[in-house]
């Protein structure tokens, strides 16, 4: 009886650390030709990186960090999305432009303790509206001239 029980034990503590995920959720601010991205640290925090670019060497792609050292803030240029690898989807009918962009959040496992460490992604999508350019509306005559109602 004391195996099954020990067994129950370590299940249980497995099944705490596998549902102790950390819900971050970041503020995104779009500008007309830039994403900024505020994401919530804490001191477990190892390390924020945009997802595929661990170890990319262009600093516009690696975060900073406020001077509180609460948040990380990427600033993402907009107008040059193959810079960071940012998506941009462009709807062809109103010209609307969406971009979107996953960070990846690095929880516990440091310093080598027994804490296991998590991966959040953190999905994010900015849009802009609507730039027409020349673009006016008339009002078609679709009736005959001298068209009198009875």
């Amino acid at each position: 009886m004391k195996l099954y029980s020990s067994y129950i034990d370590e299940y249980y503590y497995l099944l705490q650390l596998r549902c102790s995920f950390v819900t971050v959720s970041p503020k995104v601010k779009c500008a007309s030709g830039t994403m900024r991205i505020e994401v919530p640290i804490s001191e477990s925090t190892r390390e924020v990186y945009l997802e595929g670019l661990k170890e990319y060497p262009d600093l516009a792609c690696k975060p900073q960090r406020d001077p509180t050292g609460t948040l990380t803030v990427f600033e993402l240029d907009l107008d040059d999305v193959f810079r960071c690898a940012t998506t941009r989807i462009i709807n062809q009918m109103t010209g609307r432009q969406i971009f979107y962009q996953t960070v990846i959040v690095e929880e516990g496992g440091q310093d080598g303790k027994d804490t296991p460490s998590t991966v959040t992604s953190l999905h994010v999508k900015c849009s802009r509206p609507t730039i027409l350019g020349n673009h006016t509306i008339t009002r078609r005559n679709i009736l005959p001239e001298g068209f009198q109602e009875e």
